[in-house]
């Protein structure tokens, strides 16, 4: 059962971002989303970037102009967002715990009731605040994340703040996937292993 209401999940949030991001735009009709079983898949009538669900009954997705929407098992609802720059990528870690990314080096942290600007310490050699749109964010743990984006910036969460990496190119990364253990970084343009990142 547990099974079968995880892949429910997960292909209701699939046709929900599919819908959403569908060119050209088309809005189902009231009769089709109740015989999926939705209510309007997206309330705020945005694009979406990325979703990332903790549950069956909890999840998240963000896009255009800061959105950000709550899953709580049967309706989307809109949460307060502090930006109104575009996020690109979501990732949980619990209900409690949960990063987004986005344009202009937004990052912004879920502590269970808000979403709030998180700083970042940058390289010793980087003499202004970060500026460089964030594409993506994957954590494996409350103490272990990671972001990529333009230029090939890398950022490592330590379990208390996000650090400037070097990484292996200047070109934009796109996605960023990490396990225990090892890790990926995709450009567009190749794919780079990412051991050794400390």
């Amino acid at each position: 059962m547990k099974h079968s209401q995880s892949f429910i999940v997960t292909f209701v949030l699939a046709l929900f971002v599919a819908v959403t991001n569908a060119a050209p735009r088309r809005n189902l009709l009231p009769r089709q989303l109740a015989v999926l079983g939705l209510n309007d898949p997206n309330p705020c009538q945005l694009s979406l970037s990325s979703a990332a669900m903790v549950s069956p009954t909890d999840g998240w997705a963000v896009g255009e102009g800061g959105i950000i929407l709550h899953w709580n098992g049967s309706v989307w609802s809109q949460v307060t967002s502090p930006i109104t720059g575009w996020l690109l990528s979501v990732a949980m870690v619990s209900t409690t715990d949960g990063w987004a990314v986005g344009e202009g080096g937004v990052i912004l942290h879920w502590n269970g009731s808000t979403w709030s600007s998180a700083p970042v310490s940058l390289a010793a050699k980087a003499a202004s605040p970060l500026t460089s749109s964030l594409h993506s964010v994957d954590m494996t743990s409350a103490s272990d994340g990671w972001i990529v984006g333009e230029a090939g910036i890398i950022l490592h969460w330590n379990g208390n703040t996000w650090m400037q990496v070097v990484g292996p190119t200047l070109s934009d990364l796109k996605s960023v996937a990490h396990g225990v253990g090892h890790g990926r970084l995709g450009s567009g343009r190749g794919r780079y292993p990412a051991l050794g990142w400390q």
